[in-house]
């Protein structure tokens, strides 16, 4: 079994080889947060990123500038080609299958703090936790104002004396583009108040999903009643409340099952389940496999 492994930014910038750590036309890099104009499909392999799935626990963005990289994201095989935005966020599982040899990337990546507090605590909609990943193809001047932004970015924080209130503002002028790049938005309008609770209470399963399993713990955590957030989520979104914590512990225990030598007893318990039985069957109902046959694979076979 393909062992799980984390790799945040810090880590990476210290396995880059010396050169590229230098090169400062190539990399910023300051606070745990790093921008990179040209990662290449050597640097990828050295990193040791091909082949080996990994935890992400902080926010990357990157842009496909050439070639394409073929690549598994959150269980889900998928094809990133020249053009393509993508962005991932904390929680999300990415193992890289193969890289081309003229690939080249470019993007930002920044640890969950430093990326709530540059937005203080307002995040762009695409950033909410509705959705652990997302990618699409733009157009040629989309990718080149994407460039420019993230080049000022690059530059800045390579120059001494650029200010935390600059950087903060350039980075969300990145998340808000990206934001209007997948949501076809020509403005960012200010999120409603039922909005707000919707957005909180995904950060919330985000966060507690896979231990906390009751409605009434999120709308104790929000001062509401459990029946009033069931109905702004559901008003909000068109899916219930309970789904949205189902689906974060589905996606927990997939990830438990494909990539841990845990036994199913310890899956239960660690997902807060009373009993391994209870974890099964729930298992089952939601995805139409028991947890041996995902773990097997044969949910791939049908």
């Amino acid at each position: 079994m393909r062992q799980l492994q984390r790799l945040p930014l810090d880590k990476i910038y210290n396995i880059l080889p010396e050169d590229t750590k230098q090169n400062k036309k190539l990399l910023s890099y300051q606070n745990g947060m790093g921008v990179v104009i040209g990662i290449d499909g050597f640097l990828f392999r050295h990193l040791g990123m091909v082949s080996s799935p990994f935890l992400v626990e902080d926010y990357r963005m990157g842009m496909i500038v050439r070639g394409q990289l073929r690549g598994i994201i959150n269980l889900q095989e998928h094809t990133l080609q020249e053009g393509t935005i993508v962005f991932i966020t904390p929680g999300t599982i990415v193992e890289p299958l193969e890289v081309s040899d003229d690939f080249l990337l470019e993007g930002m990546g920044l640890p969950a703090d430093l990326f709530l507090m540059a937005h203080g605590g307002r995040l762009p909609e695409l950033f909410n936790g509705q959705v652990k990943d997302g990618r699409r193809i733009v157009s040629f001047e989309e990718r080149t104002i994407l460039d420019r932004m993230l080049r000022l970015l690059h530059d800045l924080m390579g120059e001494d004396g650029t200010s935390k209130e600059l950087i903060y503002s350039l980075i969300t002028t990145v998340t808000h583009y990206y934001d209007q790049l997948f949501h076809g938005r020509t403005s960012v309008s200010s999120p409603s108040h039922s909005n707000e609770i919707f957005n909180r209470f995904l950060r919330l399963v985000n966060l507690h999903g896979s231990k906390e399993h009751q409605l009434a713990f999120y709308a104790e955590k929000l001062c509401i009643t459990s029946r009033y957030l069931g109905t702004v989520v559901l008003a909000t979104s068109g899916v219930g409340a309970k789904e949205w914590i189902d689906r974060s512990i589905i996606s927990t225990a997939k990830v438990l099952l494909r990539h841990s030598d845990k036994q199913t007893t310890e899956i239960a318990d660690e997902l807060n389940f009373p009993n391994v039985s209870f974890f099964c069957k729930y298992f089952k109902r939601l995805t139409g496999f028991t947890p041996q046959q995902y773990r097997k694979g044969e949910d791939c076979l049908t």
